[in-house]
């Protein structure tokens, strides 16, 4: 239960723009390009905060129900239908290499709702 309000009052004292993606992708390491794509905005949010809460489950002996963790998420990465809709312009690797970096993140990161490195380009102040 500490734990849960721990991550709860974490994720509150964040500004609420402190996760919104902006669409800028930050490109593959290598120099390949992914597709376009046709996903939005809350589309990618949706996945980097569920990978979030999903490991606070998981590792990290939080408790609380996944669908409340990313509801109640969601407003730091998009706080209303215009942006969420948007098409977002980040690469889906883009996405998948942040959700992999949350994965190994150590669970004091995910506790404090603190994203990885590999999230900044798409997680901005």
């Amino acid at each position: 239960m500490i734990r849960t309000l721990l991550i709860v009052a974490s994720i509150s004292a964040l500004d609420p723009s402190n996760c919104g993606i902006d669409g800028a992708d930050a490109g593959d390491e290598g120099g390949a390009t992914d597709a376009t794509t046709t996903q939005t905005i809350g589309t990618q949010c949706t996945e980097i905060i569920t990978e979030l809460c999903s490991q606070g489950l998981s590792r990290c002996a939080l408790s609380y129900a996944l669908s409340d963790c990313v509801s109640g998420d969601m407003p730091m990465c998009c706080s209303s239908g215009d942006s969420c809709d948007k098409t977002a312009t980040s690469s889906q690797s883009t996405v998948d290499t942040c959700k992999t970096a949350i994965d190994n993140a150590d669970c004091n990161y995910i506790v404090n709702a603190t994203f990885p490195t590999e999230c900044q380009a798409l997680i901005q102040p």
